[in-house]
């Protein structure tokens, strides 16, 4: 009987990948987390196409009212994170179930983009209805 070398603990994605926590975070891997780096990356902003069913991160050096911020955590140095619980619930996704998605670089818009798989649950769909006012409190008592 011979014995083989086991040559990994872990499987390594070999290209960017993004994460989607059930708390909302965006968990960048550290082939992403490279890029972002790479660019100069301190914040993104969040994209959402609707129609092709896939979320973006365009990454930006300096904040903006509509950036997030991009952190390190501390056990890692390559990997990155982003809160983003109130864009996943714009977009409708339910947080019931951690997934991690391929990612790629669109050299073109500058951005890093995922495809989200089909979910029954996704009720979103293209975000005109955003920012739509409603009425205060105090008006509906008048």
């Amino acid at each position: 009987m011979s014995y083989e070398v086991f040559d990994n603990k872990a499987t390594r994605l070999g290209s960017p990948a993004l994460t989607i926590a059930t708390d909302g975070r965006l968990a960048l891997n550290a082939d992403a987390g490279d890029l972002m780096k790479g660019l100069g990356a301190k914040f993104v902003h969040l994209l959402w196409d609707a129609d092709a069913r896939k979320i973006a991160l365009r990454p930006l050096a300096r904040a903006d009212s509509r950036s997030y911020k991009l952190s390190v955590p501390h056990a890692h140095k390559r990997g990155m994170l982003v809160s983003a619980s109130t864009f996943m619930r714009y977009i409708g996704w339910p947080l019931s179930k951690r997934v991690t998605l391929p990612a790629e670089w669109n050299e073109k818009e500058k951005i890093l983009e995922a495809v989200l798989p089909v979910v029954r649950d996704i009720t979103r769909g293209a975000p005109e209805t955003r920012n739509v006012s409603r009425p205060s409190k105090d008006r509906e008592k008048r």
